[in-house]
């Protein structure tokens, strides 16, 4: 797993049933950026970390802007 976090540029975790989301620990861990889903277990999983950005989880269009805004730094993203 640490080859696949290393040679990734982001994460995104869209779930919507979690109680704890491991990605979100790990990738942390690896200093990504993530694009999360906007509910309880992201915030509490994250805790306080500042390479974020949060979706409305009910909503595919909020979630494909994030991703364009994501992309328009002007790098291709691996994401994992």
């Amino acid at each position: 797993m640490k080859t696949l976090y290393k040679k990734a540029d982001a994460l995104l975790f869209s779930s919507k049933l979690e109680t704890w989301g491991l990605p979100i620990s790990e990738s942390k861990n690896f200093h990504l950026p993530m694009i999360l889903a906007d509910l309880p277990y992201a915030y509490e999983t994250l805790g306080n970390y500042s390479k974020v950005n949060f979706f409305k989880y009910n909503d595919p269009i909020n979630l494909s802007q994030k991703i364009k805004d994501a992309r328009s730094i002007g790098k291709t993203w691996n994401v994992i």
